[in-house]
């Protein structure tokens, strides 16, 4: 009788094995970017389409695309760990210990701030299930939990580095140059609307301070010329789904208006994007980053050796503020206004002074 009960037990466990892999979703169930929206209300109590169902409701089409796709990836990362640590997946099993747990192994692999952003998701997606009554109060997994400490940020402008001291060598103004006479000679040699298009990329980037996705979505019909109030983009969508005007100087206008005439020139009331590929399609992020790494990698040719160019899409936005904050000596709030930031909170970052400017400084006092 012993015998047949300890048989009996064994049989079971390789059961309850069998069954906890048969229930645990594959990799493909659980890629909730390619999987089938949920649009309804989910009727168990299962994460995944509760999560699938926040990203509907909560995610999918609010806010920026920029915005959309990083709170998808934060999603992402927290249902392949907790299925991995759950795999039945029901809600009731995410604690503040696996959030916790979670948390600390992305601190292993990514910076503070993608932390800090994946904590920001899962507060905002726990909240939610509270809202839908899946989640009480108490039993909240993200409340009161708190994530590491997050450096100042720097500033981050264009810059370029001595690859053996480390040392900045030439100011983004020196920089900027450097990059834009590297496309201009590239036309001069063998001209193409390619190149046209790369030139005022890059001088839009640097004197608007406007982010990549707004360049990338920019219309011919936001593009307006008044003789009295100059050249503007008007309308232009940002965060938050806010609408903002931004003025193009007589710089950018040059290098604008000589791409348009080339590719626009025979529909000039196009509604579609001004920067295109080569096959007449909007252009995406990745792009505007290709074209910057590929006018960089030419441009360091002619910059004194060992010097290397430091600069990605997002840092033109820097080093406008600086320009503007630092050189223009405008305030916080004009600004965050040519930022399209919603309050001066965001400015912090510009008006910080380096460790190096500190330094500079203290040895003057």
């Amino acid at each position: 009788m012993i015998r047949n009960l300890i048989v009996h037990l064994v049989i079971y466990k390789k059961m309850s094995k069998i069954n906890k892999k048969q229930i645990a979703p594959t990799p493909k169930e659980l890629d909730i970017k390619s999987s089938n929206p949920v649009e309804e209300k989910p009727s168990d109590n299962s994460l995944l389409p509760w999560i699938k169902f926040y990203i509907y409701r909560e995610v999918a089409g609010v806010g920026s695309h920029h915005t959309s796709r990083a709170k998808i990836q934060d999603l992402q990362k927290f249902v392949n760990y907790f299925y991995s640590k759950q795999p039945d997946g029901n809600t009731a099993r995410w604690t503040k210990a696996v959030t916790q747990s979670f948390l600390n192994s992305l601190s292993k692999r990514h910076e503070t701030s993608s932390v800090l952003r994946s904590l920001a998701t899962l507060s905002h997606l726990s909240n939610f299930l509270e809202k839908m009554k899946v989640l009480d109060y108490e039993g909240n997994p993200v409340r009161k939990i708190k994530g590491p400490k997050k450096e100042p940020l720097q500033p981050q402008g264009i810059h370029a580095i001595n690859s053996k001291t480390g040392e900045i060598v030439l100011s983004g103004e020196q920089i900027y140059d450097a990059l834009i006479n590297a496309v201009l000679a590239q036309i001069e040699s063998k001209p193409s609307p390619i190149l046209y298009r790369n030139a005022a990329i890059l001088s839009i980037l640097y004197h608007t301070g406007m982010r990549v996705e707004e360049v990338c979505s920019i219309t011919m019909s936001q593009f307006e010329i008044d003789v009295s109030e100059g050249a503007w983009f008007r309308g232009v969508k940002c965060k938050g789904n806010k609408l903002r005007d931004i003025y193009i100087n007589e710089k950018s206008l040059f290098h604008l208006n000589e791409y348009v005439n080339i590719k626009h020139k025979n529909n000039k009331y196009d509604k579609g994007p001004i920067f295109q590929s080569r096959n007449g399609k909007k252009l995406c992020q990745s792009d505007i980053w290709r074209i910057i790494k590929q006018t960089a990698k030419i441009a360091s040719l002619s910059l004194p050796t060992d010097a290397q160019i430091d600069v990605h899409p997002h840092s033109f936005r820097h080093e406008r503020a600086y320009n503007l904050l630092k050189k223009a000596q405008m305030g916080d709030a004009f600004v965050a206004d040519q930022l399209g930031h919603s309050n001066t909170n965001y400015v912090s970052r510009y008006t910080r002074r380096s460790e190096r400017e500190m330094v500079e400084i203290l040895k003057k006092i």
